[in-house]
């Protein structure tokens, strides 16, 4: 029995798609990740009592501007008025896992930052002492999102506001 090899030689018409032997293939639009970031997501909780939570939220647009809502709760903290519970936060290079795991609070996240820097796409999950998040989402360097609010797991009379800030 005889076996046969071939070889096939595929030609283009298209300029963006031809390939001179030798030549180093040319980029396309598929998302890759952008090897040269770092990219850092501090997650910020902060607690607030149940009471005032409740007009915290009627005021604020959480999800909207999420960026004034975390400087509102920061100035509650400065204030006294809030408690700031945890800030874990994670570092690693675009399309890299990062895990921060205290015990009671676990952060893990991977990002890939888009090719022009612009964007970057986060996967995160979030757990706060039972409390869990699993997300996905797209973000400016510098932006901030909006996790959700939780019962605080160790006071039940304070909500837990979590928030993320991702840097790259």
């Amino acid at each position: 029995m005889r076996a046969y090899i071939f070889t096939a030689l595929l030609l283009s018409t298209s300029p963006s798609h031809a390939q001179v032997p030798g030549q180093k293939p040319k980029a396309s639009n598929a998302p890759v990740a952008h090897p040269a970031n770092d990219v850092t997501i501090r997650a910020t909780i902060i607690a607030v009592r149940n009471v005032e939570a409740t007009q915290f939220s009627a005021k604020q647009d959480l999800s909207g501007k999420p960026a004034d809502a975390l400087n509102a709760l920061e100035a509650l903290v400065a204030q006294r008025k809030a408690t700031s519970v945890a800030l874990p936060a994670v570092t690693a290079k675009s399309g890299q896992r990062a895990v921060s795991d205290s015990g009671k609070i676990t952060l893990e996240v991977q990002s890939v930052v888009s090719p022009d820097g612009t964007i970057a796409d986060i996967n995160l999950a979030f757990d706060d002492n039972g409390h869990k998040i699993v997300t996905s989402f797209q973000v400016s360097n510098g932006g901030v999102k909006f996790l959700g609010s939780v019962q605080s797991p160790t006071d039940k009379a304070m909500t837990d506001y979590i928030f993320v800030r991702v840097s790259y």
